[in-house]
């Protein structure tokens, strides 16, 4: 207890000690524009809990992919079975990784086969103009999924930001223990009518290898190497046809090659290994008039998953394929109301060994409209009807309110229905496998989809002086009440249908639908920065989050639990004309679990620190960089199993070429 309170204190005096001279890189600016938002509205005006990541940022930061980015968010839980960009679930106030939605450029990237494969992002650091993370849910825009949050990565080239003729090229590259060799790099290029993107990153080392001494029965034949490949390579082009047509077109490619040893199970015959290769191709066609815009979409993305989870055992050989096509038409019709109306169509299909051939549609309508009836008050209500193979027809109505009080304070408050349906692992895992192997996950083809209704009432409060120093402050309460949740939960195989392939009288972690679930939480960020002169700033956040799920049937489930009660994250940056300092800092609070079988435990609570040091060497545009991982050396994992990387020393170089 001594400890935990050393930290929290450790985590508050970093933020104090930074208040008198410092910003956050994940500040929020009133006057950008929230592309995720459909009606052209700042954070401000939406009415909901947003944080922007500017791309710029991005390079001083110690990450090496979106995911362990994430993790520093106040709000965004990345729960990673390992680093570097491996393998993460990402869930948002207290939402399962299924119920979070992954946005490309507007477009869904969730994989129709497991929501583990939502965070393979095809788009390197390189190529991101801005992330957005909306809290809560937003399903009456964007459909299913949409049940914790949505997260938007918006590219370079598909950008809707106005940019004057520039090449850039930003990129690092370092080199560290275990052979590890991280790099990533891409351009930027526009001249007069055309836009052109490109990057590349590269993750990959032996890894280190990995067993538990507390449990020397098993420690022995546990012992394995966390070897990792993660490859990332993408393309995009924009052309402006005219003044009011434009195209913009983009193909990548996204490579995951590691050991998941205890990644989904805690069997004892876990030797697992994965590899996941997915291609995203996506087409834009876009006409802009003066107070309209309309744009159509077309994306399909191929995903192959190659799983052995024993070498003596049949491997897992799955190929899902996944079109979707989307019209939206903004338009105003006066100062005082905006409306957007669009419609959605895609269509999943599997084949697999393992889940078996299976092919499913959904389309939707939707209709929102913004209402400024002050300048100070702006209501945006939406209304969506979705149509899908698993649960037919369902509508998801949103409201979200915001209040301009003064230059320094907004009030806020959202309702909104969300929905999701299973995805193909959750209804088919090991459906056709015989003699399935105890403490293995078990699909459910019979579930019913999920349901929420969500609240949430907050206020943004900031203070900014002669562009000296700027404080933002957050604060958000919301509830949610969840009807058929799916999990997995642990069931004696005597009490599963159709078991005849099953070992009798054992237990399988069988996907099941949960009554009720209710979620409460409080979610508190601050930033603050100061600015010295032009090269010479400091900035800081602070992010506290409080959850608190309850399980009405009080049933022992794999992942809906799963979450911190309390979670703090602290980001502190130096930048300066000779050298970048900037610390990224980890604090949460779970429920303790323990398997003692495969000799693996979950801690109540751990503390992690990475940092980065960027030394100018010229210019400002080239730098010796050094970035260490895991800054004290804790001992700790995410998912009970998948033991986390302990320190990680690595260095390299950094450049950055162009305005960004």
């Amino acid at each position: 207890m001594r400890t935990n309170l050393y930290i929290l204190l450790l985590l508050c005096c970093n933020f104090l000690q930074a208040q008198e001279t410092s910003s956050d890189d994940v500040i929020n600016l009133p006057d950008i524009k929230v592309e995720a938002s459909r009606l052209q509205q700042t954070a401000q005006e939406t009415g909901k809990h947003i944080t922007i990541i500017q791309g710029k940022d991005i390079p001083t930061m110690p990450v090496t992919s979106v995911d362990e980015l994430l993790s520093y968010v106040s709000g965004v839980e990345t729960q990673s079975r390992y680093g570097f960009g491996v393998q993460s679930d990402i869930s948002m106030r207290g939402s399962t990784f299924s119920q979070v939605l992954i946005l490309i450029d507007g477009m869904r990237l969730n994989d129709p086969l497991t929501a583990h494969f939502n965070h393979h992002i095809p788009i390197p650091l390189s190529e991101i103009e801005q992330i957005e993370i909306l809290r809560g849910p937003a399903a009456a825009i964007y459909g299913p999924d949409a049940v914790g949050g949505v997260i938007n990565i918006v590219s370079k080239t598909f950008s809707q930001k106005n940019r004057e003729d520039i090449f850039s090229t930003t990129g690092k590259i370092v080199g560290g223990q275990h052979n590890l060799l991280s790099a990533q790099a891409g351009i930027f290029y526009k001249k007069g009518k055309f836009k052109l993107g490109a990057g590349i990153l590269n993750n990959q080392a032996d890894g280190e290898t990995l067993t538990n001494p507390n449990y020397p029965a098993v420690a022995e034949d546990s012992m394995f190497n966390a070897y990792f490949k993660v490859r990332t390579a993408t393309l995009s082009l924009g052309y402006d046809i005219n003044t009011e047509w434009s195209i913009q077109w983009r193909s990548a490619y996204d490579l995951r090659d590691f050991s998941a040893k205890y990644f989904y199970t805690r069997s004892t015959f876990d030797e697992s290994t994965e590899l996941v290769e997915k291609s995203w191709n996506q087409l834009r066609v876009q006409n802009i008039g003066t107070k309209s815009k309309t744009t159509l979409d077309f994306t399909f993305q191929n995903t192959t998953d190659d799983f052995i989870f024993n070498p003596l055992f049949t491997p897992n050989s799955h190929t899902t394929q996944f079109g979707q096509i989307q019209l939206n038409h903004y338009r105003i019709i006066n100062e005082k109301l905006k409306l957007n109306v669009g419609g959605q169509f895609d269509r999943r299909d599997i084949e697999s060994n393992d889940r078996g051939n299976h092919t499913d549609f959904h389309n939707g309508l939707y209709l929102l409209v913004g209402w400024t009836p002050t300048p100070s008050t702006h209501i945006t209500a939406s209304l969506r009807g979705d149509n899908d193979a698993n649960y037919g027809f369902e509508t998801t109505p949103m409201l979200n309110i915001s209040q301009i009080i003064n230059d320094r304070l907004v009030l806020r408050t959202s309702l909104g229905r969300s929905i999701r349906a299973a995805d193909y692992t959750e209804r088919y895992i090991s459906s056709n496998l015989e003699n399935l192997s105890p403490n293995r996950n078990l699909g459910n083809p019979d579930l019913k989809a999920e349901t929420s209704s969500n609240a949430e009432v907050g206020l943004d409060y900031n203070i900014e002086k002669a562009n000296k120093h700027r404080l933002d402050a957050k604060v958000t309460f919301f509830g949610r009440q969840s009807q058929n949740l799916i999990d997995y939960v642990l069931t004696n195989s005597n009490d599963i249908p159709n078991n005849s392939t099953l070992v009798a009288d054992t237990t399988y972690f069988f996907t099941q639908n949960l009554k009720e679930v209710n979620t409460l939480g409080t979610e508190i960020e601050l930033s603050y920065q100061y600015n010295f002169s032009n090269d010479f700033n400091l900035k800081a956040s602070l992010g506290y989050t409080f959850l608190q799920s309850k399980n009405e049937e009080e049933i022992l489930s794999k992942y809906i639990s799963n979450h911190a009660k309390h979670r703090i994250t602290s980001n502190l940056s130096l930048q300066q004309k000779y050298f970048n300092i900037h610390l990224n800092m980890l604090w949460k609070e779970r429920n303790p679990d323990l398997a003692e079988a495969i000799g693996a435990s979950l801690e109540p609570s751990y503390f992690v620190v990475n940092s980065q040091v960027d030394i100018n060497v010229y210019q400002q545009k080239a730098f010796v960089t050094l970035q260490v991982n895991n800054l004290f050396d804790a001992e700790y994992a995410n998912i009970l199993g998948a033991s986390m990387p302990r320190r990680w020393f690595m260095a390299g170089i950094r450049w950055q070429l162009g305005k960004m």
